[in-house]
């Protein structure tokens, strides 16, 4: 066989290599429709991820995530759409202690619904660097809900509540325009219950203490 045959199907096994390692990579941005369950296809392309890669998942998986806004605004009907990638470092996880209004402290599972998979704004896009978005994804029921604020058509703020549900619209991702929000006071003491440094050094996630 001649030898630049053999450089010729080196070369080229190469190339396809690194284009299926890319296409599969973390960087890849996947589109997501409304009918598709964005709970469902983060797990699928971690799942495709521990296969190709050896059980070593990739950093900030990246999607455009399309959802249906809801009848109600002037543009019901479209499809809102907004570039997001996956937190990599959520404030809660298995490290998390959690502490109940009676005292009572217990560490975080696998199964315990404040794992949630958090989706905010990819500002690397010229979409998102001007958008605010942040999403949640309950890994029991593959549920989504959050928010997103974009620029509407005539260059105005707009604040849409995000939601999917297998049992609502058919399993489609949904937007719905808020148009008259407004929140009550609150106020945080969360700093009150903080522990000195120098005595526990154990994260805490402290509940009922947001008034």
């Amino acid at each position: 066989m001649p030898s630049y045959f053999v450089i010729l199907v080196l070369t080229f096994n190469a190339i396809h290599g690194i284009q299926r390692n890319s296409a599969s990579g973390a960087n890849q941005r996947r589109i997501l429709r409304p009918k598709d369950n964005v709970g469902e296809m983060i797990k699928n392309n971690k799942d495709e991820e521990e296969r190709e890669n050896e059980g070593i998942y990739g950093t900030k998986d990246r999607y455009t995530i399309h959802t249906e806004i809801e009848a109600g605004s002037n543009i019901a009907g479209t499809e809102l759409a907004v570039d997001v990638v996956e937190a990599v470092n959520p404030a809660v996880n298995l490290d998390t202690v959690i502490r109940d209004a009676k005292g009572n402290e217990y560490p975080l599972r696998e199964s315990d619904f404040s794992l949630f998979t958090l989706l905010v704004t990819d500002i690397e896009t010229a979409d998102g660097a001007d958008t605010l978005a942040m999403l949640a994804i309950n890994p029991k029921n593959d549920d989504m809900h959050g928010i997103v604020e974009k620029r509407g058509r005539r260059g105005e703020r707009v604040l849409y509540k995000i939601k999917q549900s297998k049992g609502d619209n058919n399993g489609m991702a949904m937007a719905r325009e808020e148009v008259n929000l407004s929140s009550s006071d609150w106020y945080c003491d969360v700093v009150d219950e903080i522990p000195n440094e120098e005595e526990d050094v154990v994260r805490r996630l402290i509940e009922n203490v947001v008034s």
